[in-house]
């Protein structure tokens, strides 16, 4: 293989292990969403619910901790937003190959109908030994697709964490695929 070729097979295979195999367990989105909290407050004109004080979501085994949560409900019902926020929010979900994926920021959007999370102020997602940081990330949940973005001061960067291993894994599995063909 000529040096070209490893470069771009590395370069796939460094995309593979930071961008986490992530897919969250389908029956959670089947499952009711439970809020639960100290104090509720409801604008039925506005269509919003507000959650204050140790607030908790769980849908399945996907769960958020806030210190504060907003549901909007002007889109209809199954298209809620729920907007958490904390010092910081967090987020958990069980995934399919049974570890957990966590999240944490200054604000969690979970948009149910796209099943989105969007993370905004000093976010971290985790899955497995793989970590992304930065101002803002998105995520669906459904596509398996992420997005990171730094903030808007000059130093500030998006950062990816990984062990070399899950490298040298990734990357003697695209060998071993090249070898057999």
């Amino acid at each position: 293989m000529n040096l070209k070729n490893r470069f771009y097979l590395g370069l796939a295979g460094l995309l593979i292990a930071v961008t986490p195999h992530i897919q969250a367990v389908e029956a959670d989105f089947q499952q009711e969403v439970r809020v639960d909290a100290k104090r509720q407050s409801i604008d039925i004109q506005k269509g919003i619910i507000s959650f204050f004080e140790d607030v908790s979501v769980t849908q399945g085994t996907l769960k958020i901790f806030a210190d504060t949560l907003q549901v909007e409900q002007s889109a209809g019902a199954g298209k809620e937003v729920l907007i958490a926020a904390g010092e910081p929010a967090k987020f958990s979900q069980l995934l399919e190959n049974g570890r957990t994926m966590t999240a944490e920021a200054k604000e969690i959007r979970y948009r149910l109908a796209d099943k989105t999370l969007i993370l905004t102020g000093g976010a971290t997602l985790t899955q497995q030994d793989s970590v992304v940081q930065g101002e803002l990330i998105r995520y669906d949940i459904a596509k398996q697709k992420l997005v990171a973005e730094s903030g808007k001061q000059e130093g500030d960067r998006v950062t990816t964490i990984f062990l070399p291993e899950q490298l040298q894994q990734q990357l003697g599995q695209k060998d071993e695929e090249e070898d057999t063909e």
